[in-house]
């Protein structure tokens, strides 16, 4: 089973190539631009990091605001499920931000051009 999931997203990565090209995600390959190298791989890893801190902290934001409400509003049952659920969302976010720490010292560290920036 594990060599058919690894067929499969090999697949879907193979495919999504030409997807990530067309979307300007990385500076190349396109008409009138040059061949892909290595460091264009960085440069996307770098993207779709900043990508996913932003929109992690937007859906982190919202569902701190909805347990918030859900906290004020419910009764003495459901409060300390909102509170194990706005305590998971924080160590959630501190997560996502502890890698994009790491993986753009990491990459600063190397000297790698990746142009990711919040």
């Amino acid at each position: 089973m594990n060599k058919k999931y690894l067929l499969i997203v090999s697949l879907v990565g193979i495919l999504a190539i030409p997807i990530v090209v067309s979307a300007g995600l990385v500076p190349c390959g396109g008409q009138g631009e040059s061949e892909c190298t290595a460091e264009d791989l960085f440069a996307l890893a770098g993207t779709l990091m900043t990508e996913a801190v932003k929109y992690s902290t937007f859906v982190a934001g919202a569902i701190f605001v909805y347990a918030g409400v859900k906290m004020i509003i419910s009764g003495p049952g459901d409060k300390a499920a909102m509170k194990s659920l706005m305590k998971n969302v924080v160590i959630g976010i501190m997560i996502i931000w502890g890698a994009y720490l790491i993986i753009s010292t990491l990459l600063n560290v190397l000297n790698v051009k990746t142009g990711f920036k919040l």
